[in-house]
């Protein structure tokens, strides 16, 4: 086997083992604001917050009736009416609209509704850049890009484990603080908050040790620093004439662009149907060992996964 060959064949290994570290994923054509559609716009009532704003409140002007009479008509004195508009208790700034989020996915995890969700995980290969002077650099993108994109749909029935729900493995779904959101919004729909998260970006030096272990871990289900490194322990491949040894070096992402979208009911505060888009751009670098000369290699490349529920 050719050296240079022997090299792209090693560094696809390289990201093999971390594609099996993703989770599949698949596609949905659900959407929030299909299920819950806008009756009329006297039904529907939001706010918009921008992370270090307050939302303008306005108080509406009381309404009251005066009736002017004759001075020949007797005069009678009675208790001046207001009509007194209801309250509004839609979330209105950042912090009411994250605790609203987590009390609703929180209960996902208690009550176990059951629900039916689609993963996707993708990947463009057009995007990745590999830093390494090495042959078949197009044969190692098709390949990363062939093991990521992949997409899944599934049912967990009503009652069953619900650990795989954000965030996985994890008795609590979220513990979403509102430091980590650039901007939030609630839509009041008929009987329906219309939530939307956006995320501030976050570059981490490495994975995260644990669940909840970064601003977006708080709320997504990322991949951990022990993940990877249970299925990447290390490849060391010995023939005559011929030992690699791959060693993963370094995991850096960045999550950017990340958004969550879901439909809670009033009554009840349950979720309806959630919507996690999780967007990071990664940095591995991988040192390859062929036979004791060191080929070092930098990937760089954009990885996204949406997992899209609809509880049941």
């Amino acid at each position: 086997m050719p050296r240079l060959w022997r090299l792209a064949v090693c560094a696809a290994i390289v990201m093999t083992v971390f594609c099996s570290c993703t989770r599949d994923g698949g596609s949905s054509e659900q959407t929030l604001s299909s299920t819950h559609e806008r009756s009329t716009a006297a039904e529907t009532s939001g706010v918009t917050v921008e992370t270090g704003t307050q939302p303008s409140q306005s108080t509406p002007a009381a309404t009251a009736t005066t009736v002017q009479e004759s001075s020949n008509a007797a005069t009678t004195s009675a208790p001046a009416t207001t009509a007194v508009s209801p309250e509004n208790t839609t979330p209105a700034t950042v912090e009411e609209i994250v605790a609203c989020f987590n009390e609703a996915a929180n209960k996902i995890k208690q009550e176990k509704p059951g629900y039916r969700f689609s993963v996707e995980s993708a990947t463009d290969r057009d995007s990745m850049a590999i830093d390494a002077e090495i042959p078949f650099k197009g044969f190692i993108t098709r390949f990363i890009a062939s093991g990521i994109n992949k997409e899944t749909k599934s049912t967990v029935s009503r009652g069953n484990s619900h650990n795989d729900f954000p965030v996985k493995g994890q008795s609590v779904a979220s513990k979403l603080k509102a430091d980590a959101i650039k901007s939030a919004s609630c839509m009041l729909t008929g009987d329906y908050y219309v939530i939307e998260l956006h995320f501030k970006d976050e570059k981490l030096n490495t994975l995260p040790e644990k669940p909840f272990g970064c601003r977006h871990g708080n709320a997504f289900s990322v991949i951990l620093a022990s993940d990877f490194a249970n299925a990447f322990g290390g490849i060391h491949i010995n023939m005559p004439g011929f030992k690699v040894q791959v060693e993963n070096k370094k995991f850096a992402p960045t999550y950017t662009g990340s958004i969550i979208t879901c439909s809670i009911r009033v009554s009840g505060m349950r979720m309806t149907q959630a919507k996690y888009f999780l967007n990071s751009l990664c940095v591995v670098e991988t040192e390859i060992d062929v036979n004791r000369k060191i080929y070092p290699m930098v990937i760089t490349f954009n990885y996204s996964v949406t997992e899209s529920y609809v509880f049941t």
